[in-house]
């Protein structure tokens, strides 16, 4: 039985990396990761131990997949992200979700005959783990659990909001969670992800972010936290 867990815990926006670093009573040693600014933490539990390599990655599927691979690479074996989120249905501003299924929804070769999304010869709709999903929804209660869907662009159209929810059943936006997904999906190592709800993804949705961003987000950053320290009961992580 392994002894010891390295978790990356991958942020893009720096406001929502601040919210980590004020939580009292962990003990933050700086480290810079592939040239982002980061942190390595740790908790404790009997003989095991779970080491945190949080990085702040900046905004973009691009900084997200390097940064998830770099990690990986390190010896990740488990992801964790959180931020804010658009939200698209059955969920409202300020409730957080649990991602159960992830998808670039900017990814289009609909000119060459394929589904919107579609990546020739690959998944290109990536999945949780069922069981991880169980314990961070109970980690960071209350939350709920739905798909995320991400791309390049802020979700600030009504027109594509709709699109989103109605053709995928996606129930929340952002630019990262896909793109980590997939560095996950392709090494092989579980993907957690909570996002907060900033908006609705609608045509008033730049200025609910605005507000959202800069109000203190340590109560979303506090459950990401919850989440990493309830995988010590994950078994099947220390096999």
């Amino acid at each position: 039985m392994t002894k010891k867990l390295n978790v990356g815990l991958i942020i893009a926006d720096d406001s929502e990396y601040a919210a980590l670093l004020n939580i009292e009573g962990i003990n933050f040693k700086e480290h810079n990761f592939n040239i982002h600014q980061g942190h390595k933490f740790k908790f404790c539990l009997g003989q095991k131990t779970i080491d945190v390599w949080a990085v702040c990655c900046k905004t973009g599927m691009v900084n997200a997949a390097i940064t998830a691979q770099h990690v990986i690479d390190m010896g990740a074996q488990v992801l964790v992200n959180y931020g804010l989120s658009g939200g698209l249905q059955n969920v409202a501003r300020g409730e957080d979700v649990v991602g159960t299924a992830f998808f670039e929804h900017d990814f289009d070769l609909t000119g060459l005959g394929y589904e919107p999304c579609e990546k020739p010869g690959q998944e290109y709709i990536y999945y949780a783990q069922p069981s991880l999903v169980e314990l961070a929804l109970k980690a960071a209660a209350p939350a709920k659990a739905g798909t995320l869907a991400s791309g390049d662009c802020f979700v600030s159209d009504t027109k594509l909001r709709d699109l989103l929810k109605e053709k995928f059943g996606a129930m929340c936006c952002d630019m990262e969670t896909a793109a980590i997904a997939s560095a996950a999906y392709f090494s092989n190592v579980p993907f957690i992800s909570l996002r907060r709800v900033s908006d609705s993804a609608g045509d008033e949705a730049a200025e609910d972010y605005r507000q959202m961003n800069d109000a203190p987000q340590e109560a979303v950053a506090e459950k990401a936290v919850n989440i990493i320290r309830a995988l010590f009961n994950q078994e099947s992580l220390w096999l």
